[in-house]
């Protein structure tokens, strides 16, 4: 961003009722109504002495900028990293200045090939940081599917966020055996639905299709399904060691455990 030669570097930050104004000041010393972000469930990060609202990718476009807006500090949490995000009035975009890697991101720490409709994915969310659901997605691999991203996959987008510390639990919309109470999105028959079986291996991806977590090996047909813990996840669940906070890009079945087909009784629970 091309900072004006006439400017008044000036950080303004007031909580006011719940909200959190954050401005670098930029031929201004008032700072606009558009920097106003309810961030009650919110933290914020500490840069360069100053603490920066973070927010999610949806909070920040939200926000009503406007020319006068220039100069509205952000720490934007995407999935795969932490970025300080200036506003530039002139070209009315936001500006990176600084990202950093989320070193322990979100994973798939159970998996259940249930009998019938009753197929399960539970996401913990082991960072420090709420994350928004909006920006990852499933993809399922059909038989082992078609790797790079092909016809036979399939793609499952999700909406709401994970907590720190908390479990996302997706289920098939038809599933009978757990209570509504567990289950935190319900993916439609319609469409692309949740109905994997064994040998179906489920990626977890942002939305270019990099890959953050898996289950399986994409594009190999292991048969009736993969070998886990003396099972296999063909009529099983299988469940992430307790110790695994970290997402692997490569299947390891080491950071598993192997359940019973209709046992769901970790679902939730981390």
């Amino acid at each position: 961003m091309v900072i004006r030669k006439s400017f008044l570097f000036l950080i303004l930050i007031s909580l006011v009722l719940g909200k959190v104004y954050c401005q670098v000041g930029i031929n201004t010393n008032l700072p606009d109504s558009a920097v106003a972000l309810d961030i009650n469930a919110q933290t914020s990060i500490s840069f360069g002495g100053m603490q920066i609202p973070l927010v999610t990718p949806a909070q920040q476009a939200s926000i009503n900028t406007t020319a006068s807006s220039d100069g509205t500090l952000v720490y934007v949490n995407y999935t795969t990293q932490q970025c300080l995000e200036i506003y530039d009035g002139v070209t009315n975009s936001w500006q990176q200045i600084h990202c950093s890697t989320v070193t322990s991101q979100l994973i798939i720490s159970e998996y259940i090939e249930g009998g019938g409709n009753n197929k399960f994915i539970e996401l913990y969310n082991g960072t420090s940081s709420t994350i928004d659901l909006s920006t990852i997605k499933l993809i399922i691999f059909r038989n082992g599917g078609d790797f790079p991203i092909g016809g036979t996959d399939r793609e499952i987008f999700i909406t709401g966020s994970i907590a720190p510390g908390d479990t996302f639990v997706i289920a098939n919309v038809l599933q009978t055996e757990v209570s509504a109470s567990v289950i935190d999105y319900n993916v439609p028959n319609a469409g692309d639905p949740l109905d994997f079986n064994g040998d179906d291996p489920v990626l977890l991806t942002d939305l270019s299709n990099n890959i953050i977590d898996v289950v399986g090996i994409p594009g190999t047909d292991p048969g009736t399904g993969y070998a886990v813990d003396g099972q296999d996840t063909y009529l099983n669940g299988i469940r992430r060691l307790a110790s695994i906070t970290d997402p692997n890009a490569s299947w390891n079945t080491s950071e598993w455990t192997a359940h019973p087909e209709n046992d769901f009784s970790h679902l939730g629970t981390r």
